[in-house]
């Protein structure tokens, strides 16, 4: 049966747009198509396209997205795919609830999930330094960083999102010094470990993937906190099996290691229910595709 996948690093945009008929920025399109034979380093016997470029083929095959969502169903419906083969509207709500940046927070620490403006002006004095998060955004936005006290765009943004979405995630900025995820596929209700990815964010955007082998990997973060992986694993793990019956695909953990007062600690950021750019990064490192040390962008 032929596959097609289709690159649609649109998506987190697509969940937060709140509606099927959400038109993602131009820019997005753009990069969709010129970038989407990056999902060939995991399915490289698959033709691999964006949503644009998508034909239906007359002969039996099946998709493989960057992550279901309800605009991209509504796209692929249009182009005649027939609705048997496609995620219910159901399993797309489930999947959107998921990204939800409060299904982290069973992991997370110092981490809270604010409704009003005075839960996040009782973080602010707490804390003094925050990260305000929207509970569905695409990767780098949807962040707002606060010094001591808000200013008028401040209130704005809170406001705009406590409309939208009824809630905001609230966090204290933390220093940190290295970037990286532990890397899951969900299968019959099973969460398998695939590998690890250390990537670099700027201001909280993604910059690129560092082509490193997972011992590697494991080692620089070694190097910091002069622990292992291992239990931070097991924790993950445990959480993440009572939601495998919920999601079938890929998951990605992002993970930080911060220096703070009493040293270095890891801290869960966020989990991601779709593709990611490090479980290409991994596989790419598996098929020895590019050299190794070097920062992988798409």
């Amino acid at each position: 049966m032929k596959t097609i996948c289709i690159f649609n690093p649109e998506h987190d945009l697509c969940l937060a747009g709140g509606s099927k008929n959400f038109m993602p920025p131009r820019s997005a399109m753009d990069f969709a198509r010129k970038s989407a034979s990056v999902m060939n380093e995991l399915y490289p016997e698959a033709q691999c396209v964006s949503i644009e470029d998508f034909i239906a083929p007359d002969e039996p095959y099946r998709i493989i997205p960057w992550g279901w969502n309800e605009v991209l169903k509504a796209q692929l419906l249009k182009k005649g795919v027939p609705e048997a083969q496609l995620p219910t509207d159901e399993k797309i709500k489930q999947i959107k609830a998921l990204q939800h940046r409060s299904t982290a927070l069973p992991l997370q620490k110092d981490v809270r999930e604010c409704k009003t403006i005075e839960d996040i002006e009782s973080g602010l004095q707490q804390y003094g330094r925050i990260v305000l998060k929207a509970t569905l955004s695409g990767s780098g936005r949807g962040l707002r960083w606060i010094n001591d006290s808000f200013v008028e765009n401040d209130i704005y943004w809170i406001t705009k999102q406590l409309q939208r979405h009824r809630s905001v995630m609230l966090e204290p900025r933390r220093n940190v010094v290295l970037d990286f995820a532990l890397e899951y596929t969900s299968v019959s209700s099973r969460m398998s470990f695939v590998g690890y990815s250390l990537f670099d964010t700027q201001n909280g955007v993604y910059r690129g993937n560092k082509i490193l082998t997972d011992e590697k990997i494991a080692e620089s973060i070694k190097a910091y906190t002069g622990i292992g992986l291992e239990e931070k694993r097991v924790e993950v793990e445990a959480y993440l099996s009572t939601l495998a019956d919920r999601y079938e695909g890929p998951v990605g953990v992002d993970m930080m290691v911060c220096s703070g007062t009493s040293g270095y600690e890891i801290a869960v950021s966020e989990i991601n229910f779709r593709h990611t750019m490090g479980l290409i990064a991994h596989e790419a490192i598996r098929n020895n595709n590019y050299p190794e040390d070097q920062l992988w962008t798409p």
